[in-house]
């Protein structure tokens, strides 16, 4: 059974490859397809080949390998998973031929799939060390937003929320005291929840994110809440309580961050 096959039958995934296995001496060879689509089923192959194992990963580099073939990329990422009570970390290689596709795949650039005109941001396939799985609307009759993106990765999941505020907010002052009042509502209802997380962190920021962070015995949370025009962005990362665990997911807001800064100016008139 080839990948296209098997990842079909293990995650429901759908990938446009015709052959290979992904290494330097047989890359994976992609289908008849736009650029696009090409990109999607690189993304989409590292993801779930990191999934099978039980790895975290993120994407460090894109480059063509003219050592290999005229049309091949290498797509290097890094990969993390425990081992022995310690997460452990690589980095590491696929190849792909993209010989037969229509213009050049371009796996380094954002690939977006989700977006809401009602929205300032738009949400990647891929945020720090989490990959994009679906998207959900809360309230699909009204004329406000109130959707989410949910992000995973083994032992770790995060839910991306966007939505309206109701509330003046076109200055940082009412920016920020948006935020706090919303950071502090949800902090209210996640303590009272019966998974018993407590405060484990002094109130803290990431990029433009206004952060707490709270742990039970096994596992860890942070609620992190901004605000972008019209709407809040929140996001609640969730993840095993691991070594070196809250640095990757706090990478991974950092990034969330990038997005909704690169967004602000636009969203604040």
């Amino acid at each position: 059974m080839g990948i296209k096959e098997s990842l079909f039958e293990e995650f429901g995934a759908r990938v446009r490859i015709a052959g290979g296995s992904g290494p330097k001496h047989d890359p994976f060879v992609l289908e008849a397809c736009s650029a696009l689509e090409a990109t999607h089923t690189q993304l989409e192959v590292i993801k779930w080949l990191s999934r099978r194992m039980g790895y975290i990963h993120r994407l460090r580099e894109v480059a063509a390998a003219p050592d290999v073939g005229p049309s091949v990329q290498l797509i290097a990422f890094d990969r993390a998973h425990l081992v022995g009570g310690q997460m452990q970390q690589e980095t590491v290689a696929c190849y792909f031929d993209h010989s037969a596709v229509t213009g050049e795949p371009h796996p380094a650039e954002p690939l977006f799939v989700w977006h809401d005109p009602r929205s300032p941001i738009m949400l990647p396939h891929e945020i720090g060390w989490l990959h994009f799985t679906k998207s959900r609307d809360y309230a699909p009759e009204s004329e406000h937003i109130n959707q989410s993106g949910a992000y995973h990765g083994p032992g770790a999941a995060a839910t991306i929320y966007v939505y309206a505020h109701g509330q003046p907010a076109n200055s940082a002052e009412q920016m920020t005291a948006l935020c706090k009042a919303e950071v502090e509502d949800v902090l209210t209802h996640v303590l009272a929840a019966p998974e018993g997380f407590a405060l484990t962190h002094s109130p803290l920021t990431i990029g433009v994110f206004d952060v707490r962070i709270l742990a039970n015995a096994e596992d860890s949370t942070i609620i992190a809440v901004t605000c972008a025009g019209p709407t809040f962005i929140k996001a609640r990362v969730s993840f095993q309580t691991l070594p070196t665990m809250l640095d990757r997911m706090a990478a991974t807001l950092q990034e969330l961050s990038n997005l909704v800064e690169r967004a602000r100016p636009a969203a604040v008139q």
